[in-house]
């Protein structure tokens, strides 16, 4: 059985009094949203869950500012067009993952014969990523518009798990790769994110919903191009 911290003994203990009333508001805000008993079910029983919970997590606990992050600052990175999708999260030393990483076929991990779990094409490509970080609540359409604006493009997932792996310092808040979508069994489409809350602690592989969310300020966008070459 696993043990409780201290800080977790803390809150279940002093929430015994409110935790009702807070419950009450949560089922009043999904039912305001138009949700029912069975999206509130999917979050407290489901893998994909375990984003929300954290997101949820991360809009409670108070931080003193929001990481600034040059839009100019170019991050360099390195695709293995010829790595399976399973060798490339091991590759990116997460402490945990989303489960459906294991079970959902992305489209740009299935070579064109739907035999192999490889990436779309062979070879290395040098990469160029860019943070973007609008600082306010967005959707996703927005943000890929913010993302096109400044020449690049969202990044795929074998791109943000391969750019996970290269910079493992450098998630902070959530880092959202939304060029690709992948349905869940129940229809909902999730997206990559990188996430290890303040930059510390563990290293963890979300799969948060792409469709009607606004993403809160913390959230940056991994925008991608091809390295461009220094020769004249």
């Amino acid at each position: 059985m696993a043990t409780r911290s201290a800080k977790e003994v803390e809150l279940l203990g002093n929430g015994a009094g409110w935790s009702a009333e807070f419950w009450l508001k949560v089922t009043r805000a999904v039912a305001a949203a138009g949700g029912t008993v069975e999206d509130v079910s999917r979050v407290a029983t489901k893998p994909e869950g375990e984003d929300v919970i954290r997101q949820i997590a991360g809009l409670i606990v108070p931080t003193t500012a929001i990481e600034s992050v040059s839009d100019s600052e170019i991050i360099p990175f390195t695709v293995n067009y010829r790595q399976s999708q399973r060798a490339a999260i091991a590759a990116g030393n997460f402490s945990s993952k989303n489960d459906y990483y294991d079970e959902l076929k992305w489209k740009d991990w299935t070579a064109p014969d739907g035999t192999e779990d490889h990436f779309p094409s062979s070879g290395k490509v040098e990469m160029e990523a860019i943070i973007v970080a609008p600082g306010r609540w967005i959707s996703s359409p927005e943000a890929e518009a913010e993302i096109v604006r400044r020449g690049l493009t969202p990044a795929t997932s074998p791109e943000s798990i391969a750019y996970a792996k290269a910079h493992q310092g450098r998630f902070g808040e959530p880092i959202v790769g939304l060029g690709s979508v992948v349905v869940d069994p129940y229809g909902d489409r999730g997206v990559v994110m990188l996430w290890s809350r303040g930059g510390l602690g563990p290293r963890y592989l979300g799969l948060p919903w792409y469709d009607e969310r606004q993403w809160d300020p913390h959230c940056r966008f991994l925008g991608v191009r091809k390295k461009q070459s220094s020769d004249a």
